[in-house]
């Protein structure tokens, strides 16, 4: 059982040191983007805030549509 444990030991040490590892880039990728966000012009931000929500290419989508003829006409 003693090698079992020393090997279960070491997998939850790395796990714990990735973990550390993810969440500091984790952190630092989102500081400099809310960073970066605050730094914009109102309207950039505003142009940033219609890209990142998707509401272009929703539009897009939706404007796309049509009946495809289900109705025969």
């Amino acid at each position: 059982m003693g090698r079992a444990n020393d090997l279960w030991t070491a997998e939850k040490t790395a796990s714990l040191e990735a973990l550390a590892l993810v969440k500091g880039e984790a952190l630092l990728y989102l500081r400099s983007e809310r960073n970066r966000l605050l730094g914009l012009s109102h309207k950039e931000a505003l142009d940033e805030l219609i890209r990142s929500s998707g509401l272009d290419s929703r539009l897009a989508q939706v404007e796309r549509v049509e009946h495809g003829g289900l109705l025969g006409a």
